[in-house]
């Protein structure tokens, strides 16, 4: 079914996971993209994207229930959605312990979905391409002990510099990118924590909610081995946004020159480069000491811009 919806213009596959199982959505996610985002093709896996109405979503989607007690409300919301046409797929497991199980099933189901595909679902071609970049720039901070300030082709801009400006031109340059049947990606090398939980999902909902695109959310560097994979390798259908900060303490690494700042900082402008090899759309915002705070004026400048495009369409 994975491969039959995508090949019918469905490739955005929508996780939904309950408790206690809530978890499994960031592991299928990882399981998915990496296997079957390659030869510009695959699937996109969208995990912990709150569940919306059906004019929040576009054509592109389908929806996959994995749960071990039913949950109403989120049955109430996919039975509205399966009857506006959106197909739904559920997995009741009888316990927790059936997720052994669930691997196998969801390891087969992309193994097929990839040879349905035409593609080789046991090969991660791209992920080594950021790796290397950093390694490179790690080399270079050594050397001139710092790294570039912005990657050719990305726009670099930062919410220290207040409001307007370079960061309002980012924004709207960022907006205007965006067409139907897209995915955003927001890419949070941030420390991760409940508030910065809970604004991401807000962020998701701001953009996901007027423009009708699948909005995919993940810390950096942990994403870039799961939906990493598909973002250079897959159809290029994804506008990127990279939140970074460079105000936090910071923690030296033994023996080497660097610390693990840096190494972060390096990770995070190495996978921007790599997008820029594949000809992505990719922004960059760096936000402030106060995460919390510039998070929330990122997502209002952002639902301001949003909301007037989608009047305008």
């Amino acid at each position: 079914m994975l491969a039959g919806c995508a090949l019918a213009g469905r490739n955005k596959l929508t996780l939904i996971a309950s408790e206690p199982v809530s978890s499994v959505g960031l592991w299928i996610e990882q399981l998915i993209a990496e296997s079957t985002g390659k030869e510009g093709k695959g699937i996109l896996p969208v995990a912990g994207e709150p569940l919306g109405l059906p004019e929040n979503y576009d054509s592109d989607r389908v929806f996959a229930y994995i749960h071990v007690e039913s949950d109403p409300a989120i049955e109430g919301k996919l039975k509205r959605l399966e009857s506006h046409g959106f197909p739904v797929i559920r997995h009741k497991l009888e316990s927790p312990l059936d997720l052994g199980a669930e691997f196998y099933v969801w390891e087969f189901a992309t193994a097929v979905a990839g040879a349905l595909l035409g593609i080789d679902a046991f090969d991660q071609p791209n992920v080594q391409e950021s790796k290397d970049n950093t390694k490179r720039l790690l080399g270079q901070f050594e050397k001139d002990g710092a790294l570039p300030r912005s990657a050719a082709g990305m726009i670099q801009s930062s919410l220290v510099e207040g409001v307007g400006g370079s960061q309002e031109r980012a924004l709207e340059a960022f907006v205007q990118q965006v067409r139907p049947r897209d995915y955003i990606a927001i890419q949070q090398y941030l420390p991760e924590d409940a508030v910065t939980n809970g604004l991401i999902a807000r962020l998701q909902v701001a953009l996901r909610n007027p423009l009708r695109v699948a909005v995919t959310t993940g810390y950096g560097p942990r994403f870039l081995h799961s939906t990493g994979q598909f973002h250079k390798g897959g159809p290029n259908i994804g506008v990127f946004l990279q939140l970074t900060t460079e105000d936090q303490p910071d923690v030296p690494i033994p023996g080497e020159k660097f610390t693990f700042g840096v190494l972060a900082a390096a990770q995070a402008l190495g996978d921007l480069e790599s997008l820029a090899a594949h000809k992505r759309r990719a922004f960059a915002v760096r936000l402030g000491h106060n995460i919390h705070h510039d998070l929330d004026t990122l997502i209002r400048n952002l639902q301001r811009l949003v909301e007037a495009k989608a009047v305008s369409i």
